[in-house]
């Protein structure tokens, strides 16, 4: 099982029924959240579902865009 796709499956579980924090840079992992707050420069710049933000936030789809660097 690939690392990653074995920390989904982890968090998912762990997200049921209750509230969690998750600071993520990797966007498949912030989608898993109900309710992502995007912060610019140490300000809330933007707040809704993954969903809700790729159709409001530029910002967010440019992130969302951005291919993660390999280690």
């Amino acid at each position: 099982m690939h690392i990653e796709a074995g920390i989904h499956e982890a968090l998912t579980r762990l997200l049921r029924q209750r509230t969690t924090i998750v600071i993520a840079h990797r966007i498949s992992t912030i989608a898993l959240a109900s309710r992502v707050i995007l912060l610019d420069e140490g300000r809330v710049v933007a707040t809704g579902t993954h969903e809700e933000l790729l159709a409001t936030s530029p910002l967010y789809v440019s992130l969302a865009q951005t291919k993660p660097e390999k280690p």
